[in-house]
């Protein structure tokens, strides 16, 4: 595998180019390899919101109160756990009726959550919408980004402008629990290595400008590049790496 290549798995930046803009990029220090921020996740919300006590914080200390919106507002009818942490949510960010959110929980500024959507162990950027229906668990979502409705996405990081499509799916555990390979081949189709990232759950990562289409399920560990449009599991559009490298999940039972 070329240096330039593995630079790829070393340095967020490549993958997400817009990282800089994001308020919680610490996440990322210190990782000798990018998919290292994905179980950190926890640990970094635990210790942003540690002098919090358990508390619904709302940014700027301002009540929303349904049918006045001053920086925003949070209906009536959601719901919120605070047993496991406190949960942070920003100005101007609307959460509709049905939506239960379990902290710890980071969600930005200018955010919209639709009707019945599931948080746990969430950090949500600014600008960004998701769809009714959907689950997010112990992931990351960068600014600008929409996932859309009946969409579950979990042990994941999708990056900034990113849209995920209707009813799509980021799987984070193999059929049989063992520990989830990576085997990072080109857009070719040219093996260039593979690796076990040592963990039992991890789902996908998503680079920056990305788009991903309706129905779409993703193995665990699938990596997408900057500005890719992944249509079909097969089909890729753009992308800004030169080989548009994907990392994808060795199962036992395909790659032998």
């Amino acid at each position: 595998m070329k240096d330039s290549d593995k630079e790829v798995i070393y340095n967020a930046l490549i993958l997400f180019p817009y990282l800089e803009n994001f308020e919680h990029k610490n996440l990322f220090n210190n990782t000798a390899h990018i998919w290292e921020a994905v179980p950190r996740i926890i640990t970094y919300l635990n210790n942003y919101l540690k002098d919090t006590d358990h508390s619904l914080i709302i940014k700027n200390d301002n009540e929303y109160i349904y049918g006045e919106r001053r920086l925003g507002f949070i209906f009536p009818d959601t719901f919120s756990n605070l047993s496991d942490g406190s949960i942070e949510i920003g100005a101007k960010t609307i959460i509709e009726p049905g939506v239960f959110i379990r902290g710890p929980a980071i969600i930005g500024q200018r955010c919209k959550i639709s009707h019945g959507v599931y948080m746990n162990n969430v950090i949500i950027g600014n600008n960004c919408t998701v769809g009714h229906g959907s689950i997010i668990e112990d992931s990351v979502i960068m600014n600008h980004s929409n996932i859309s409705h009946f969409s579950c996405i979990s042990d994941s990081i999708i990056g900034a402008n990113v849209n995920i499509g209707f009813m799509s799916a980021l799987l984070n555990t193999r059929v049989d629990g063992g520990n989830i390979w990576l085997k990072i081949i080109s857009r070719q189709g040219k093996l260039l290595d593979k690796t076990s990232i040592l963990l039992k759950k991890f789902g996908s990562m998503i680079g920056d400008d990305s788009s991903i289409g309706a129905n779409i399920f993703l193995n665990p560990g699938f990596i997408l590049m900057p500005g890719t449009q992944l249509i079909t599991k097969n089909n890729l559009i753009g992308g800004k790496n030169q080989e548009n490298l994907l990392w994808l999940c060795k199962i036992r039972d395909t790659y032998k």
